[in-house]
């Protein structure tokens, strides 16, 4: 519903920027599993008509799961704001118009899968992580080899990343911070 009509699936309520580093105080319908997400853009890959141009924001949820969009073509922006993503998001060949995870935080405690795997991705627009927690203590915290993003990349106002940052034959057009 909420990718068709543009509407914020705002599981957070009236926490105007919920914390992600508070997720254990965070109610259980905060949670929602990675499939959910998975299962609403492969829709939206089968028949781009139904996306609207705002795309599939969601703000305040706890992804408890891998969130596995890698080899996907996602028609519309895709905005997971101040979430926790406990098991990361793989992104490896996927094609995006838009990636926002502003405030969000995204983990991995693997030493080969990155919390935030991009590896030859395409994001046709922007890729904002600002104020976004990538971590990984064992490995890398976000992998970019080879990825293009054509409308500028915000890491910036509070951006961290623990472990490891690649971006090995990546292209960034536009706007940098």
């Amino acid at each position: 519903k909420h990718a068709a009509d543009g509407s914020v699936l705002n599981l957070a309520g009236d926490d105007i920027e919920p914390d992600p580093a508070r997720t254990d105080t965070w109610p259980a319908g905060r949670r929602i599993p990675a499939a959910a997400v998975r299962g609403a853009l492969l829709a939206l890959q089968r028949d781009p008509s139904l996306a609207d141009p705002h795309g599939l924001r969601v703000t305040g949820a706890d992804i408890y799961d891998r969130l596995d969009l890698a080899h996907l073509k996602v028609p519309c922006p895709l905005r997971l704001e101040h979430c926790q993503l406990r098991a990361g998001l793989d992104l490896d060949s996927a094609e995006l118009r838009e990636l926002s995870l502003d405030g969000s935080r995204v983990k991995s405690d693997s030493a080969t899968i990155p919390a935030l795997a991009g590896v030859s991705v395409s994001i046709s627009g922007r890729l904002s992580l600002r104020g976004a927690t990538l971590t990984n203590e064992n490995g890398d915290a976000l992998n970019l080899d080879r990825a293009r993003v054509d409308g500028g990349a915000f890491l910036d106002e509070g951006f961290t990343a623990t472990g490891g940052v690649r971006a090995l034959g990546a292209t960034i057009t536009g706007e940098e911070r």
